[in-house]
């Protein structure tokens, strides 16, 4: 199956699975490109690692949750190019984006909610996300994981397009 449509009504467990396995994928072998679309941006939780199943791969988390900002900095750290382009408005945005210091490129813009999602050479997560912190959730009904060359291609493209015009911070 190399398309698959989540219904985030009735799976938000799903959804955050869905987030936490593709980022997970793409750890395992980044991508040497990764862009992240989003108009809100707070540090949830991703990982439960209460058993120590992810000590491997963050072996400076000591702590049971592994945050969305140790995998985004795990992926700096492996040598992608990791682009977040995101409202930085947001208050809890800030936050997350002093986080970064400067290992993840960051720039600002109300995206669009045809643009949102997490694009890599590889996979396209598309939808309306948005990471509070209650968690991460979507503004629409469905979410689309996508591996499908043609699309994932296009999709990351889309991505690009999105930096290429946002504002640098």
């Amino acid at each position: 199956m190399l398309r698959r449509t989540l219904n985030v009504r009735t799976g938000q467990k799903a959804l955050k699975d869905t987030i936490a396995s593709s980022l997970m994928t793409e750890l395992m072998n980044p991508s040497h490109e990764i862009y992240f679309v989003v108009n809100e941006l707070s540090d949830v939780a991703l990982l439960d690692n209460q058993l120590e199943s992810y000590s491997d791969q963050f072996p400076r988390v000591r702590r049971r949750w592994i945050h969305l900002s140790d995998v985004l900095l795990a992926l700096a750290a492996k040598g992608a190019l990791v682009r977040m382009v995101c409202n930085t408005e947001h208050q809890q945005t800030q936050r997350v984006v002093m986080e970064f210091d400067e290992k993840i490129e960051i720039r600002h813009e109300n995206v669009g909610v045809e643009h949102e999602g997490l694009f890599t050479e590889r996979l396209s997560l598309s939808g309306t996300l948005a990471f509070s912190e209650q968690g991460s959730y979507t503004g629409s009904d469905r979410v689309i994981l996508n591996l499908e060359p043609s699309e994932v291609s296009k999709r990351w493209k889309e991505a690009r397009q999105s930096w290429e015009v946002a504002k640098p911070l």
